[in-house]
This record gives structure tokens, C-alpha cells and sequence, in this order.
């Protein structure tokens, strides 16, 4: 078949009429995610660091701010003044950056700044072609801020006539930027008067740098093979703290064992002996190779350098004070932190974590320094994002709730919670209707053969099984280093939908998943190094076996990107058990991804051409046996692949391989392509038929 023939088919490929349900439709799939969006885009609104006193959020091209106590929404900008509002930035003064896309013929975007407290005027700073793209540093006194074009740092400066001016920081004809592969992690200076960042070098190391905003002079901090990131100064600007982190960054390739390595170190330099010193480093053993779940460290008011560690195998935080020592466990037990949020005056520390509960997340926090964590919140919902504001207000988002959608919490700093009212009324009962609609998930502790424990979410109908029992669908989740949680996850409303329609609904978190632990997180054998994912596949059909509730001959699986791994392992290994697959985004061949990483650019994910050609050899042989295509042979079961054309996570090319194949086999194979989509396609109403059709009446056509 050729190339251009198959793509038309890609393009062509045409739904065709659902077989009809067991049960009457309640909701459909476009009504859970309207209502899935809309609660997503709730919890996103809270506070994005404790220099901000207001919140403010996009909606609909609108620009809506909520100040306290009350946090009441309040129509800033609309779209019908200068068009859509696109983007916006809290600067470190509490002020507020907002792009805006323009009017006119052509329209001209342009940048302003406002101050939510009030209606005044807005100020606008630079428009057109001077717009600045990406991420936007600011300064603490809101009157100038950075970004980064190619490789050099640029400023935008409020000069003392009140103008805005832009100009370069780096020299582009300086070599050491010229060498550079990357600028990142701007962070000012208490002052405002230099920038420190990283400078990521064509080997893969990282470097640390200061520029002087006022002379340009740029000093780069002990070059040297290390991956040098994630600066944090000093409360009084004397000196700055980063993350070393040893390792041979040429020859890492996408699942290189880094359990255990050379142990990383947080360095602090004092900028006026120009000294470098060790605060603390990791012991050799578990975690001492460094774990990013949060843009630590944070240096304290105290004097304390707060970071996470996975000393223990789990990810926990610590202190260590800034002049150097022993490190201290401030969250004790067995769980991952995540989301840690210091208060404006350093004296509280507020985070989430599963200690005590690992499907789940709760809300804690801790009185520095040395204080005892205290829990906040507990029982069957999930806590997340927690953020300080500048007046102490804390933001969390709250999910799986008793009752009722996702919400968007306000801690006041005496301790009052409430949920912030932050939709229309008609669009929170819409939510709230639908919402309580929905079934409850539970969570499923499932060992495996190797004696690995996954905590899965099921879903059950409320509905009875009918005879020979319930159809099932399992969902595998992309990653793998992410935790789906009750309540979440973006397979959390499809699946209700087909929970209402009669289905058993999984979502496994395999390992692999972050939240169960360093050992858990980095499997021995796994992915591209041995597929040991199917042992807990397997684990998870001994369990349907052992509901007694579940027809064993109408079990599906989905899975997006990486759960596409997933899905290709259960139809391929598993074919006697696993009777229809839907692979959204998904591996095939571990080579084909790993070759195309750094072609769409993610970091380098192949083995490098210059290490030996056999060790090279035996890596690829091992990569492509713990491939799904590896095993095609005994794949037979009804597939449904997709793919995006503007995809530069997955790979078309590796969807497009595994399609041929499946299609020279005989496999029953439907494809679903969107011309203009991204990593996010998940055509859901597409699955969803794919499945009436392979599940619930597998005669029919």
C-alpha cells in the first residue's frame, strides 16, 4: 500500500452507527466535558506564588480579577476593548502583565500592565513585533522584567520618563552564549540588580550565571561537567544556592537506570569573595540521584534552605540550614510531597501529600522553623495545587469530593474555608447537576506475581451486571510519572460516561506512576528495558477474574502516549484477555520514539552514536523486544489507533508502523487522524463508539 494511500485512509476513516446501549443515556460525552473543563479551569485559578494578592484568569477572551477578603469575580478587560485576552503574568509587585490579541486590520497584539485593585487606566508597554514570547521573569519592584529569545536574556525596563524600553542582557557575539544550547530559571536579585539563570550546554550540562542588569557583566559560576540548576538567592541578595548534580549527561539516554549515582549537592556562592561552598549533599544509596517534583529549593527568612529528597525511597522535605549541615526531615512517614507554597513572611510552610493515604492527596502545612506538620484536610478527597497569596490567603484545589465537582478552596490566615465562587450561577448548577450524577470511584489495592502492589481506581455501575456480566474498559494513563487519583486523571469523564452506560471502568496506575515511592517509580525492566508493566496487566486480569461481576470476554483498554505502551503490550501479550484496544497518541516502538525525541525537541532519548556499537546494539535489540510490535504476531483483537499531525510528544511515524503492520496482518485495525491536533487528541466520542462496537455486541460488523 502506498504512504499517500494509507494517509487517506487516516483521514478518511468515518464513524460509523452505535450499536445500541443497555441502558438509557443520561448525559453524554460532550456534557462531561464541558462540565470536566470547566471544573478544570476552576482549579487553575487560585494563586501562582505568594506575591500575588489577587487572582485573575482568562475566560472566554475575558479578564477577570477577585480580590479579597471576598475574592467576588469582576470583569477587568473584555474582549470587545482590544480583542481576546491571550496571556497574563503576576508580576513579584502584585501588578498584573496581560496580553491582548488587538483590533484592527491587521490587529496589533500589544502588552499592558494594570493594577487589579482598581479601575485605573492601563499602561501599555510594548506592542507589535516587540512582544515578548514565553515566559516572563519579573523583577521584585514590578518596574522591569526578562525573557529569553533563542539564547539571550532580554529586559523590559520602565525608565524614568515612565517608557518602557527593551534591550539584549547577553552580548550574542559573546562565545559563551554562542555555546549555549538554552537560557532558563531567571530569577532576579532581591534588589533587582542581577539576574542569575542556566545556561544549558551543547554536552548536556548546565551551568549557573549571574548578568548585572545595569553593566551587562556576565559571570558563569564553576563550569564544569555538572548540571547546575535551579538558582534561589539569599533573603539579603549576598549569595545564591543551586542544585549540583553529577552525571555523565553525553550517554544518558531515555531509561537509563538512576536509582543510585554520584550523590547530588545543593552549592551556595557568595558573590562578594566569589567563593563557592557545599551546603549539604546527598548520602550514596537512595536519593542520591535528585528527583524534581517541585521548583525547589527555597531559601528561608530563617536562614534555612528547604528541599525534597528521596533518602528514605520516598519523596520527602527537608531542611538544611544556608550556612551548611545535617539535614533535617521535616515530613516524616511514607508518602510523596508535592506542592510546597512558603507563606510571604516565611514563618508557615503549607504542602500536599499521600503520607498515610497513597491514592489519595492531602492538604498539610508546618510552623518553621522545626514545627510538627500538621494535616488539614483528610477522608475521601483529593487536595492539590496549594498555593500562599501575599496576605496569607491559602488557594488549594479540592476534588472527589462526598458531593459536587471540583472546587477551588480559600484558607483565610485564621483558619476559615470556603469554596470560591469563581462561575456563573448557571454554569456551577450545570456542573453541580451533572456532578452528582457521576458514581464514586474506589480504590483497589491489585499484587502482582513479583509481589508489587498498584492501587487502581475502579468504577463500578450502579446498575446490576447484566448476565455474563459487566463489559470493562481499563484506562492506562500517559507519563508514566504521574499518579491518577480518585476524581481525576483525564480519563476521569469518559470513563464516568461509560460508567453510565453500563461499563466497569479501570484506571491503573502501573508502575512506573509517581506517589507510591522511589522504587515504584523507577521499576526494574521497565519500559524500553523490559515491558515489566505486563506483570501488573496481568495482576489486574487475575483481579477481574476474581470479581465475579465482569464479563471476561468483553474487556477493553485505552490508553494515551504512554498508557499506548500500555494498551500495546495487553493486545500483544495478553491477547486471550484483552478482547478490543484503543491506543490515543501511543508508543509502538520504543526505537522509533526514542530516535524522534530530540527531532521534535525533547531532550535526547537514544543512544548516543558514539558509544559502542555493540553495546548500542544490545540496547536497541532490548528496547524493540519490550515493544508492543515485537509481539505483533499474537495480535488479533479489534485496534483503534490515533494520532495527531501537530504531535511532538508522540510520533505519527511510529502510529503509521504499527498500522501497517496490523493492517498486513489482518488485524481489525481503525485508525483516527486529526490534521490539526496536538499531543491532547482524544476523540471521545470516537472511542467510546469503537468500544459499543468491539465490547458490548463484538458480532456485529
Amino acid at each position: 500500500m502506498k504512504p499517500g494511500l494509507l494517509i487517506g485512509l487516516l483521514l478518511a476513516a468515518s464513524a460509523v452507527s452505535s450499536a445500541r446501549a443497555a441502558e438509557p443515556e443520561t448525559f453524554t460525552i460532550p456534557q462531561t466535558e464541558l462540565v470536566s473543563r470547566s471544573a478544570r479551569a476552576v482549579l487553575t485559578r487560585g494563586f501562582d506564588s505568594p506575591a500575588q494578592r489577587d487572582m485573575a484568569w482568562i475566560e472566554d477572551g475575558n479578564l477577570f480579577v477577585a480580590r479579597p477578603p471576598d475574592f467576588a469575580p469582576k470583569l477587568r478587560i473584555s474582549r470587545r476593548e482590544n480583542g481576546d485576552v491571550s496571556r497574563l503574568f503576576f508580576a513579584r509587585d502584585g501588578s498584573l502583565f496581560v496580553m491582548r490579541a488587538g483590533k484592527g486590520t491587521p490587529p496589533t497584539p500589544d502588552l499592558v500592565k494594570l493594577n487589579p485593585a482598581d479601575d485605573s487606566a492601563l499602561e501599555v508597554v510594548t506592542a507589535g513585533n516587540a512582544l515578548p514570547s514565553g515566559r516572563l521573569w519579573f523583577a521584585p519592584d514590578g518596574n522591569a522584567f526578562a525573557f529569553v529569545e533563542g539564547t539571550i536574556i532580554h529586559e523590559f525596563r520602565r525608565s524614568a520618563a515612565r517608557r518602557w524600553e527593551r534591550r539584549p542582557l547577553l552580548d550574542a557575539n559573546d562565545p559563551r552564549n554562542t555555546a549555549a544550547t538554552g537560557v532558563a530559571d531567571l530569577v532576579y536579585s532581591p534588589d533587582g540588580s542581577r539576574i542569575a539563570f542556566e545556561s544549558t550546554r551543547k554536552a548536556r550540562q548546565k551551568y549557573i550565571a549571574i548578568v548585572d542588569v545595569v553593566t551587562h557583566e556576565t559571570r558563569y559560576i564553576d563550569p564544569a561537567i555538572y548540571r547546575d540548576d535551579a538558582p534561589v538567592w539569599s533573603p539579603d541578595g549576598s549569595e545564591l544556592a543551586f542544585v549540583r548534580e553529577p552525571g555523565n549527561w553525553t550517554m544518558n539516554y531515555r531509561f537509563t537506570p538512576r536509582r543510585q549515582g554520584a550523590p547530588w549537592s545543593i552549592v551556595a556562592y557568595n558573590l562578594a569573595t566569589r567563593t563557592l561552598r557545599t551546603v549539604w549533599k546527598a548520602d550514596p544509596g537512595p536519593g542520591s540521584v535528585r528527583t524534581v517534583f517541585d521548583p525547589l529549593p527555597l531559601w528561608t527568612p530563617d536562614g534555612q534552605i528547604l528541599f525534597t529528597w528521596e533518602k528514605t525511597g520516598w519523596n520527602l522535605l527537608y531542611a538544611v540550614p544556608a550556612r551548611g549541615g545535617r539535614a533535617t526531615l521535616l515530613t516524616p512517614g511514607q508518602g510523596e510531597v508535592d506542592g510546597v507554597t512558603l507563606s510571604a513572611d516565611g514563618r508557615t510552610l503549607a504542602y500536599t501529600a499521600n503520607i498515610g493515604d497513597l491514592p489519595r492527596n492531602h492538604l498539610w502545612s508546618i510552623s518553621l522553623p522545626g514545627g510538627t506538620p500538621i494535616q488539614l484536610t483528610s477522608g475521601n478527597g483529593v487536595e492539590t495545587r496549594a498555593q500562599f497569596s501575599a496576605e496569607g490567603y491559602l488557594t488549594y484545589a479540592a476534588g472527589n469530593r462526598d458531593k459536587g465537582p471540583p472546587l477551588l478552596m480559600i484558607r483565610s490566615p485564621d483558619g476559615q474555608v470556603r469554596p470560591a465562587a469563581l462561575l456563573t450561577a448557571d454554569a456551577a448548577k450545570r456542573n453541580e447537576d451533572l456532578w452528582n450524577r457521576f458514581v464514586a470511584p474506589d480504590i483497589v489495592p491489585v499484587r502482582a506475581a513479583d509481589g508489587v502492589t498498584s492501587y487502581d481506581v475502579v468504577t463500578k455501575p450502579r446498575t446490576p451486571p447484566p448476565a455474563g456480566g459487566y463489559p470493562a474498559i481499563v484506562y492506562a494513563h500517559g507519563g508514566p510519572d504521574i499518579q491518577t487519583r480518585p476524581g481525576g486523571g483525564m480519563g476521569y469523564s469518559f470513563g464516568q460516561y461509560a460508567v453510565s452506560r453500563g461499563y466497569l471502568f479501570l484506571d491503573i496506575n502501573y508502575r512506573g506512576s509517581t506517589g507510591f515511592g522511589l522504587n515504584y517509580r523507577l521499576p526494574e525492566a521497565a519500559g524500553a528495558m523490559g515491558a515489566s508493566e505486563l506483570k501488573d496487566l496481568q495482576a489486574l486480569v487475575d483481579y477481574l477474574k476474581s470479581r465475579g461481576d465482569v464479563n471476561l470476554k468483553r474487556v477493553g483498554i485505552l490508553g494515551h502516549s504512554y498508557g499506548g505502551h500500555i494498551v500495546g503490550l495487553a493486545m500483544s501479550r495478553l491477547p486471550d484477555d484483552f478482547a478490543a484496544g484503543a491506543s490515543i497518541n501511543g508508543v509502538a516502538d520504543w526505537n522509533i520514539e526514542m530516535a524522534l525525541d530530540a527531532r521534535d525537541g525533547e531532550e535526547m532519548s537514544r543512544p548516543p552514536d558514539y558509544m559502542r556499537l555493540s553495546q548500542r546494539t544490545r540496547i536497541e535489540d532490548q528496547a524493540y523486544d519490550s515493544s508492543p510490535s515485537a509481539h505483533i504476531a499474537a495480535w488479533r483483537g479489534p485496534t483503534l489507533l490515533t494520532f495527531g499531525d501537530l504531535d511532538t510528544l508522540g510520533h505519527a511515524e511510529a502510529v503509521i508502523d504499527l498500522g501497517y503492520q496490523l493492517l498486513a496482518q489482518g488485524v481489525p485495525v481503525e485508525f483516527y487522524a486529526d490534521p490539526a491536533g496536538g499531543h491532547a487528541v482524544f476523540p471521545q466520542e470516537h472511542v467510546f463508539e469503537f468500544f459499543e462496537r468491539t465490547l458490548r455486541n463484538p458480532a456485529s460488523p
